[in-house]
């Protein structure tokens, strides 16, 4: 597939492009600090002050580049909130490897799924034990 045709679905996977593009500032620098010079870069854009079509102008890659790598980043910064809730959620019985095994056991699911059967909601189970 050519990276012109898949612009559309990767514009489809980003919020609103009309509206402001915000990951918290505190979700930001651990994105930031765990992520390439580069992406980087482009994670400190989304301080709320910029819509999609902003992002994508004041960014240094092309548009197809941007937009993969938000779509990529912004999962990133989905999947360290879900940690971090779960942290604090579960306290000393957390475990990154439980949370890992949860993850990968059920499947490629969005982040608003995952944290429904992490919390025992999805009334399905969230390891092979459980």
């Amino acid at each position: 597939m050519r990276r012109l045709d898949e612009i559309p679905g990767l514009r489809a996977s980003l919020p609103d492009p009309t509206l402001p593009m915000e990951v918290p500032a505190e979700l930001r620098a651990a994105v930031q600090e765990q992520s390439k010079p580069d992406a980087a870069a482009l994670m400190a854009l989304l301080d709320g002050s910029r819509t999609l079509d902003q992002v994508l102008t004041q960014s240094p890659f092309d548009d197809w580049t941007t937009m993969r790598d938000l779509s990529y980043l912004l999962g990133k910064a989905l999947l360290l909130r879900l940690r971090a809730d779960e942290q604090a959620r579960l306290g000393s019985d957390f475990s990154l490897k439980g949370f890992h095994d949860a993850l990968l056991y059920s499947g490629n699911l969005p982040i608003s799924f995952q944290r429904r059967l992490l919390a025992g909601e999805g009334g399905g189970p969230t390891s092979p034990r459980s």
